[in-house]
């Protein structure tokens, strides 16, 4: 079975987002803008409090204005970084992009051929888990983080193609 579609900077993009996601500094960098956010948005609503006629306590402002700000930015830190990873790659990468890519199962292997990557093969063996979520298909090998490879569910042509693809993965594993 192949899977061909077009590697769009979007993917490339998604892929080192989560290679970056599961290093120590997306979690550091995210707790340092969830703290400055909560600081700086806690100072300013004490400026205003400070120059405004209420009669609130002095912890109700800053409480109040820096969850706010830190809860938004955890919220929005994903999109953010993803953002900039797609700005960066967009400056690196347009004239090569889109470009073809396949995916083969055969032989109990997986082969790709994607951006910079010619036939990339793993035995079905070293398949460690298999993950979806409304976009991508996550296919995992070895003990490493890094190791995995995103297909953009796009790349099929319906969700039957995507099942037969799944099943055809497990069916090929051996135990």
């Amino acid at each position: 079975m192949e899977i061909q579609f077009d590697t769009t900077v979007d993917d490339i993009a998604e892929h080192r987002f989560r290679i970056f996601a599961q290093g120590p500094s997306y979690k550091k960098n995210r707790w340092f803008g969830v703290i400055g956010s909560f600081l700086g948005v806690g100072i300013v609503f004490l400026l205003l409090h400070k120059f405004s006629a209420t009669s609130l306590p002095l912890w109700f402002p800053l409480l109040l204005g820096g969850t706010g700000a830190a809860v938004g930015y955890l919220f929005f830190y994903p999109d953010i970084i993803r953002k900039k990873i797609k700005n960066f790659l967009t400056a690196k990468v347009t004239n090569e992009l889109p470009c073809q890519s396949s995916y083969t199962i055969e032989n109990q292997r997986i082969t790709c051929k994607s951006f910079k990557m010619d036939n990339v093969s793993f035995d079905l063996s070293q398949l460690t888990d298999v993950a979806q979520d409304q976009r991508f298909i996550q296919l995992s090998f070895g003990r490493e983080p890094k190791d995995f490879w995103i297909i953009p569910k796009r790349a099929f042509d319906s969700e039957d193609e995507i099942d037969r693809f799944l099943n055809k993965l497990k069916g090929q594993r051996t135990p």
